[in-house]
């Protein structure tokens, strides 16, 4: 047996435990040392989380109990991006945006909270190691771990994203709906946060988010000519049919429902469905639970969170948008310039696993969609008339901010400047770089149908 003291605390761990406790540290970029520093007397570390490096999570078991115990820690130390301390809004930097999310989840309406995991035993200390804290754990798979276990037809997911969005709609949309009115959101929700976000890009990995690839107007996505991101956020802005992006409304939102974050408490319904290829398993069958959500709405922030309802439409992320592939780098990247204009191919891995369940997702599009949030229903067409189009808008604006959550370091601690270590930010970026060129087209009238959906044509001027 090991030990390791700390701060008069003693923490004692066998072979197998040392080997974990190890591996975490390797990809936190931290000592086994200070691993152990998070834990009390008599726990014992039996796994952590893989999600980006915003956050170090533990899973913990205490003496003989048998329950897990989920600690996460979110510390200035483990964050790679260089996040401002004064950050507001959708800048808020990882330590602050914890304890916003404490407050998110602690003032939940009841009916929704059984959606969420508890939270308990906060310690905040923002100078030092920022927030600490435990939530109860929610047995299960994440959807996005089912799919790759599992490897379940292209139909069997598209149900299952159905009663994603179906859920959504009926337990959480329903509250805090308030109307827009005049108020215009997209400067401040969307254009401003690319912006802000590409602006943290540059400072964290200064050589790859150059302005040679920042300020070209336009991008070679394998051998696709786009518009570059600022060049199709500029004609977005200034487009004379830019209004019909806006929402209706506000409501509570969860605010990141990529899938990862999403688990699936019960998944016997799910392998029945797949014995049976009989797809009638409603949300209320597997459990769905939200974990990790934003926290953070339009002007609002933790216990006031409101938003754009579209801004949950992230399941469609890990599919349509290669998400999964892309956070799990089931890829290769090549970067160069032609003529000055930045060129990039992007090639998944030919038996990644994924590929069986996604490849066919795009032709369920309509019946997720129709079936999730009833779409085209006359009242949802009387609220949201261009929901496709900001369908498309709101998953571009989504990709083209998200690059400064997906840099890492190597186990030295270092970021290493370039695009063969940084390829996830990249690859997030190019996906940015596409949607918000889909919604153009959309809005330029060049689309007439999108994934087998109608993109409506009549503006009003």
């Amino acid at each position: 047996m090991k030990k390791v003291n700390e701060k008069n605390r003693e923490v004692r761990f066998g072979e197998k435990e040392e080997k974990l406790i190890r591996r975490i540290g390797r990809r936190y970029s931290i000592s086994p040392d200070k691993v152990c520093s998070y834990l009390n007397k008599k726990e014992k570390v039996v796994g952590f989380g893989r999600g980006g490096s915003e956050s170090m999570v533990l899973f913990l078991k205490s003496g003989r109990k048998k329950e897990i115990i989920i600690r996460k820690i979110v510390s200035k130390k483990l964050v790679t991006a260089r996040w401002g301390d004064k950050g507001r809004g959708v800048m808020l930097p990882p330590t602050k945006k914890a304890l916003s999310q404490i407050e998110y989840i602690n003032n939940l309406p009841s009916e929704v909270r059984k959606y969420f995991p508890d939270i308990c035993n906060i310690k905040k200390n923002t100078k030092k190691d920022g927030v600490v804290y435990d939530q109860s754990y929610v047995p299960g798979l994440e959807v996005s771990s089912f799919i790759a276990q599992y490897k379940p037809s292209p139909k069997l997911v598209a149900h299952l994203y159905r009663e994603i969005l179906l859920c959504l709609k009926e337990n959480v949309f329903i509250h805090r709906k308030i109307s827009r009115g005049n108020i215009k959101t997209l400067e401040v929700s969307y254009f401003n946060k690319i912006k802000e976000r590409l602006s943290l890009a540059q400072k964290t990995a200064p050589k790859l988010f150059s302005e040679q690839l920042l300020d070209s107007d336009y991008i070679y996505i394998n051998n696709k000519k786009y518009l570059n991101l600022s060049n199709v956020c500029e004609k977005i802005k200034n487009h004379r049919y830019c209004k019909v992006l806006e929402p209706s409304s506000f409501c509570l939102v969860v605010g990141d429902t990529n899938t990862e974050n999403i688990k699936i408490s019960n998944i016997d319904p799910l392998l029945e469905a797949m014995k049976t290829n009989t797809f009638n398993f409603k949300y209320s069958d597997i459990k769905l639970k939200f974990l990790d959500p934003r926290a953070i709405g339009f002007r609002t922030v933790g216990k006031n969170t409101v938003d754009d309802y579209m801004y949950d439409n992230k399941p469609l992320h890990n599919s349509l948008g290669n998400y999964d592939v892309i956070h799990n780098e089931y890829f290769d990247l090549f970067m160069n310039f032609k003529k000055n204009i930045p060129n990039i191919e992007i090639h998944h891995f030919e038996n990644h696993p994924f590929k069986k369940s996604y490849c066919g997702v795009e032709n369920f599009f309509g019946f997720i969609m129709e079936g999730g949030w009833n779409v085209n229903s006359k009242e949802a067409l009387r609220q949201d008339p261009y929901w496709l189009i900001r369908f498309a808008f709101v998953m571009g604006t989504h990709f083209a901010a998200m690059s400064p959550f997906h840099f890492h370091k190597n186990e030295q601690g270092v970021l290493m400047d370039n695009y063969i270590c940084q390829k996830r930010p990249i690859s997030i970026y190019c996906e940015g770089v596409k949607w918000l060129n889909h919604a153009l087209r959309m809005l330029n009238k060049e689309l007439d149908t999108f994934y087998g959906v109608t993109v409506p044509c009549k503006f009003p001027d």
